[in-house]
């Protein structure tokens, strides 16, 4: 494919050719044939045709990076959860962390009903 001139050129082998198309010689008259072909296309959307690596195959990294939350920091909860929180939760309470957050365990963690991340 020719990104200037929006041209798609492809090469027809003549290989599968029945023996009714080879001359009396011997020979291979693939001038003036006609094939039949039905070429598949597609566009790759990624570049090169590779596709990104899936996040959730990717294992979090083993050393706690530079930008991390305490449990113990209020205002990371009053910023994180849907229903507003004045403190970390407590024991029975639904917790979701944000998947893109480094929480570290700086006090002592509460039963919870539910961990989504």
């Amino acid at each position: 494919f020719d990104e200037s001139t929006k041209d798609f050129t492809y090469l027809i082998s003549g290989k599968s050719l029945s023996k009714r198309a080879v001359d009396v010689d011997g020979t291979v008259d693939y001038y003036g044939s006609n094939f039949n072909v039905n070429p598949r296309v597609y566009r790759c959307y990624y570049k090169d045709c590779i596709p990104p690596v899936d996040p959730s195959t990717v294992p979090p990294p083993s050393t706690r990076p530079d930008d991390f939350q305490y449990w113990s920091d209020s205002a990371y909860w009053e910023e994180s959860n849907s229903r507003r929180r004045r403190a970390a939760p407590s024991d029975g309470d639904d917790v979701i962390i944000r998947a893109d957050t480094w929480v570290v365990a700086d006090v002592e963690l509460p039963y919870m009903n539910k961990l989504t991340i």
